[in-house]
């Protein structure tokens, strides 16, 4: 049971990593901010930062999913009244916003009264010791550590989801079942080629596993199945269906070897896997 359970949560993983990978690229081709590629769910383990885009692993083995700025559940948490820390550079502009309460930045305490990440870039508010509202700009590429200690790149509306054009938006969200669609494509063709294929001949067998049940009766690569028990098999499937309905069970294949004029009937028991 539980070795099923961890053989599903890998292939889930996968498929929803291929999906949300797909969304990733053409994502970056876009010009759209990728804020985040996370793989997992829950709790953060383990973060880095390159080119713009968090990658994160996360602590449940649930898939992952990519944070496109402006897109879907990609909010600030920002709010007014909050208090905050601000790094800031020489030029006086903001680096990092930290909304931890963690200690992680040793920046300047504020009370936000007002903010805009859209647009003008600024933050203002109040500080201790200083009389009034000050307002502080901030950087194209500042970072905002979130609660859990995650850092994100601030996204100013240019490269936001809603700002790319239309045709790359529509690519960008289809690329995900697009990469589903490949995946599936390519393990099939892994599949044929390590099982042997299927021949031209829809019944005619393809390379002969070692050790096999096949092997095991005799048969040989090139030998056509024209009947099981007496009844024709008409195609590859039939024939697959017929085998996977019988494991265990001794069948009478009626074959006809390449090399041999006259058919001949072989018992084969397939091995239940």
């Amino acid at each position: 049971m539980l070795q099923t359970i961890l053989i599903f949560l890998i292939i889930f993983s996968i498929l929803v990593i291929i999906h949300e990978f797909g969304h990733f690229y053409f994502a970056k081709k876009a010009g759209i901010l990728v804020r985040e590629f996370a793989i997992g769910m829950g709790p953060k383990v383990f973060s880095t930062r390159k080119n713009g885009t968090t990658y994160t692993v996360r602590l449940l083995p649930l898939g992952g999913y990519v944070r496109m700025a402006g897109y879907g559940d990609d909010e600030t948490e920002l709010r007014a009244g909050m208090l905050v820390k601000i790094l800031v550079d020489e030029n006086e502009m903001i680096t990092n916003i930290d909304l931890s309460d963690k200690d992680q930045l040793e920046g300047i305490p504020m009370e936000l009264v007002a903010y805009d990440l859209d647009e003008a870039m600024y933050l203002e508010g109040n500080i201790a010791g200083r009389t009034g509202l000050v307002r502080y700009y901030v950087d194209r590429e500042a970072l905002i550590t979130e609660a859990d200690g995650t850092q994100v790149q601030v996204a100013p509306l240019d490269v936001q989801f809603q700002s790319a054009p239309l045709g790359k938006r529509m690519m960008t969200n289809f690329a995900g079942p697009m990469n589903n669609f490949i995946l599936g494509v390519i393990i099939f063709t892994i599949l044929a080629f390590v099982q042997g294929g299927v021949s031209v001949n829809d019944s005619v067998l393809g390379e002969i596993e070692q050790g096999g049940p096949a092997q095991a009766a005799g048969l040989s690569k090139g030998d056509e199945i024209l009947a099981i028990e007496g009844e024709k098999v008409g195609s590859w499937s039939e024939l697959i269906t017929i085998i996977q309905q019988n494991p265990e069970k001794n069948l009478t294949f009626t074959v006809q070897s390449e090399d041999q004029e006259s058919s001949e009937d072989m018992t084969v028991t397939p091995r239940k896997v």
